[in-house]
């Protein structure tokens, strides 16, 4: 679109957005991650929010309504990629648990950031080491729900490294680290 002149390239989203921005799984899904799916998914949120559910515009129930169909649309298209890449049950895969994991998680994550603040706490340097700690723990906590089925598949054979063997073991290729998710699948 941009190549014969119906768009300028300032038109279009960034791709990926800032990592500094990840220090809450909502600003990570909202600003990091790559953007141009959001208004995409965000749509027909709006849709039953407001027009289906005649919720009113900036309300806490319209808001969440819209964040948890954009992640159950999310986690549908992937899991629509899981059964592909699968070929088996079409509920085998672990994306749409994973997805909707991440709107529960972000709205769990906004209460307690609403209580800090209702008890003073404000934003400052040190809140924010403590948002990129929980953030990396809650998709070290998460990933493996939507990616352990594909390992247990096949489908990720032959990745070439290993972060947490690499890290827990010194093998960055994974080949020694064997074990097993407990996600009853």
């Amino acid at each position: 679109m941009t190549a014969v002149g119906l768009y300028r390239p300032e038109d279009w989203p960034e791709f990926m957005g800032h990592w500094s921005d990840a220090y809450t799984i909502r600003r990570f899904w909202g600003r990091v991650w790559h953007q141009q799916l959001r208004h995409l998914v965000s749509a027909p949120g709006d849709l039953v929010a407001q027009r289906w559910l005649c919720l009113a515009r900036g309300t806490n129930a319209s808001a969440y309504t819209k964040l948890f169909i954009a992640f159950l649309i999310t986690g549908t298209i992937h899991q629509v990629g899981d059964y592909s890449l699968q070929h088996r049950d079409f509920w085998a895969g672990g994306s749409l648990y994973f997805f909707v994991s991440q709107a529960v998680a972000i709205t769990v994550e906004d209460g307690i950031i609403a209580l800090g603040k209702k008890g003073g706490i404000q934003d400052s340097g040190y809140v924010r080491i403590l948002g990129y700690v929980w953030t990396v723990s809650w998709f070290a906590f998460s990933l493996p729900v939507w990616l352990d089925p594909c390992v247990h598949d096949g489908v990720l054979k032959g990745m070439s490294m290993s972060i947490i063997g690499g890290l827990w073991k010194g093998d960055w290729t994974g080949e020694t680290v064997k074990f097993s998710l407990p996600l009853g699948y």
